[in-house]
């Protein structure tokens, strides 16, 4: 699976799809952690160096796995960790503007020939229309044995789409097309995005001839902690999320809107220091049509002062207008945000999701996790409820 948003959302649900399918475990590697057939760890790179993503394989493959998901990075095709490699199927889900810094890509013509470079390893590929640079998608995987496109707009004339969509609520429930079969679909977390991630799930299944049954199934019981993951405690909600650029902020929060259309969005967040570095002025641009109060933190660092980052973000948010506050220990800034909520505002913290660690120089220091310190935060408000575990 490669992308610029959604892979790993994607990528969990062909795992619980693979696993409702053979009974099996499914091995992945996943930019919120791996599972080699005996162990499940915490990830620090969306794409391992190939001698590790090998190892993984065979040790998945011993286990008894009877398949294994992978996500592939940009900079995994410009670092050659995929050295060697082919996919029997491969999705393309979407790329936006994003990854520029002297670590990743100098423009986005490098970042879309990475890309390219990831898609050209499908044997068999899943496509999706709806992103503007899928005309060069379609031309890199002109080889590929099969290829199948998928849109959520029926008019697009995608193999995959969807007809309707029954419900936007925390579970969404749609109809796919595919050429052979229909088949209503419910989403365990919000978005219209993750309709779109669900389908290009649906589409490799369609591929790899799995029944619909089968993969309604999967999808439905796929969950990943820290993305989309709601909240709630007496008209007090909160959603956690990962995203972490202009597309996906935006789509986020456009979420958020509809399901508390009535409600104040308040949001948390921080960027890196030495990765993506236009997400600075690119997150607070993308929130703010929709964001009241804006709470600025510590993200991952690297080797750069996370007051200085701080500073440049806040620098964005004032030209908006829109009230923020700086607290640079994440924790505390989160328990803050939560304690000061008032009844008309929802809380929508991001950029981290369930990562367990905040990258300082060459470091992985321990840090408790947004899903638990939002959720421990509610607790102490009395009668809290995570909507998503009913």
């Amino acid at each position: 699976v490669t992308g610029t948003n959604g892979k790993t959302t994607t990528a969990h649900f062909l795992e619980k799809i693979f696993e409702a399918h053979s009974g099996r475990k499914t091995g992945y590697i996943a930019t919120d952690g791996c599972f080699d057939g005996a162990f499940e760890q915490e990830m620090h790179m969306t794409t391992p160096e190939s001698v590790d993503s090998y190892g993984m394989m065979r040790c998945a493959a011993d286990s008894g796995c009877g398949y294994f998901v992978m996500e592939c990075s940009s900079q995994s095709e410009k670092m050659k960790r995929l050295a060697g490699m082919r996919f029997d199927v491969g999705i393309f889900t979407n790329i936006t503007d994003d990854h520029y810094s002297p670590l990743e890509h100098s423009s986005f013509e490098e970042y879309l020939s990475c890309k390219l470079g990831i898609v050209k390893r499908f044997r068999n590929a899943v496509v999706n229309l709806d992103d503007p640079h899928a005309k060069e998608v379609l031309a890199a995987v002109a080889g590929a044995e099969r290829v199948v496109t998928c849109s959520i707009h029926p008019e697009t004339g995608a193999d995959v789409y969807v007809k309707e969509i029954k419900n936007m609520g925390l579970r969404p429930v749609f109809t796919a097309v595919t050429p052979q079969w229909e088949q209503e679909i419910e989403v365990p977390v919000p978005g219209l995005f993750n309709i779109s991630n669900a389908l290009e799930a649906l589409a490799a299944g369609y591929v790899m001839g799995l029944a619909p049954e089968t993969i309604a199934e999967g999808i439905g019981k796929t969950f990943v902690h820290g993305r989309m993951f709601v909240y709630d405690i007496n008209g007090y909600p909160a959603v956690v999320d990962y995203a972490h650029n202009f597309a996906a902020v935006r789509s986020a929060l456009e979420a958020v809107k509809e399901l508390y259309p009535k409600k104040k969005v308040v949001m948390v967040f921080g960027c890196s220091g030495t990765t993506g570095l236009q997400r600075r002025k690119d997150i607070v641009l993308a929130a703010e049509p929709f964001v009241e109060k804006m709470y600025i933190t510590n993200d991952d660092p690297h080797d750069v002062d996370p007051r200085t980052i701080i500073r440049e973000i806040a620098s964005y948010a004032q030209k908006t207008g829109i009230p923020y506050e700086t607290v640079p220990d994440r924790k505390e800034c989160i328990e803050k945000a939560v304690h000061e909520m008032t009844p008309e505002e929802i809380l929508f913290v991001t950029a981290k999701g369930n990562e367990h660690f905040i990258k300082v120089g060459k470091e992985l220091q321990y840090y408790e996790g947004d899903p638990q310190i939002v959720e421990r935060a509610l607790l102490e408000r009395k009668g809290t409820k995570c909507l998503q575990n009913q």
